[in-house]
Order: C-alpha cells, then sequence, then structure tokens
C-alpha cells in the first residue's frame, strides 16, 4: 500500500512538472512557477523524499531555462542532497553536469572541471557509457589550464 501511495505520490509530481514546463515554453511564467512550486510543496506535504528531488531538480531546470542562474543552482544543489540520500546516482550525475553548466556560464571553469568530472565518474560507474562520453567530450572543449 505505501509503495503504491509513493508510486501516485510521483506520478502526480511528474505530471506537475509536465504541465510546468509546458507554461514555461508559452512564457506563462506565472503559471509555471506555481505549478512547479506546488509539486514541491505537495512533496513534502506527503513526505516524499523523491518527488521532493525531483521538484528541486525540475525548479533548477526551470530557473536556468529563464537565466535565473542562482536559484538553479540553489535547486540542483538541493535536489543533489537528495538524490545522494536516495543513492540515485544517475540523478546525482545529472545535477552536477547542470551545476558545471552554471559554473561554465558564470567562466568558473575549474570548478565546472570538477563538477564534470565527478559527472562523468558516477555515469561511468553506472555502464552509461555514451552519457559520460558526451560529458567527457564537453570537458575536452574546456579551454586548457594555465
Amino acid at each position: 500500500m505505501l509503495f503504491k501511495e509513493m508510486e501516485n505520490t510521483l506520478n502526480v509530481v511528474n505530471q506537475c512538472h509536465l504541465l510546468g514546463f509546458l507554461y514555461g515554453e508559452q512564457e506563462n511564467i506565472e503559471a509555471a512557477t506555481k505549478i512547479l512550486t506546488e509539486s514541491l510543496t505537495f512533496s513534502e506535504k506527503m513526505k516524499s523524499l523523491p518527488g521532493i528531488a525531483y521538484s528541486h531538480s525540475a525548479l533548477g531546470t526551470f530557473y536556468a531555462k529563464q537565466g535565473n542562474d542562482d536559484m538553479a543552482d540553489t535547486h540542483y544543489k538541493k535536489a543533489f542532497t537528495l538524490f545522494k540520500k536516495l543513492g540515485q546516482k544517475r540523478d546525482m550525475g545529472y545535477c552536477l553536469f547542470n551545476q558545471g553548466v552554471i559554473r561554465k556560464k558564470a567562466g568558473q571553469l575549474e570548478a565546472t572541471r570538477t563538477l564534470w568530472k565527478k559527472a562523468s565518474a558516477l555515469f561511468q560507474e553506472l555502464h552509461m557509457n555514451k552519457l559520460a562520453e558526451r560529458v567527457q567530450d564537453r570537458l575536452n572543449m574546456l579551454p586548457s589550464k594555465h
């Protein structure tokens, strides 16, 4: 019964994320922000760590698309912490990669390298070799250290 409740919670959360991103694509930022924030609140009320983690990740992606890198970074960090607690290495890798993108935009290339190397290592550990290679390709495109 508990598993079914958790599954239903995640289904609701995922539907909210899809709707939020659709609103965002239509440039209805107020509605997008509202529904994505409500998915986080709902997950917190349901005490669903996966729902909370995915909501933070979705908010991170939403804010990154809006150019609000500080808010995006805050949400990616919260998502990473929860994914780590849950042992969800794939999602940890995505958070690290996305944080690296934010650091790259800010010109923080060493921080970018560190985050992307960690992301690549997680993907390799999970035998997600094509994804690890794509991250490695992005690493190789960074200007070399001086």
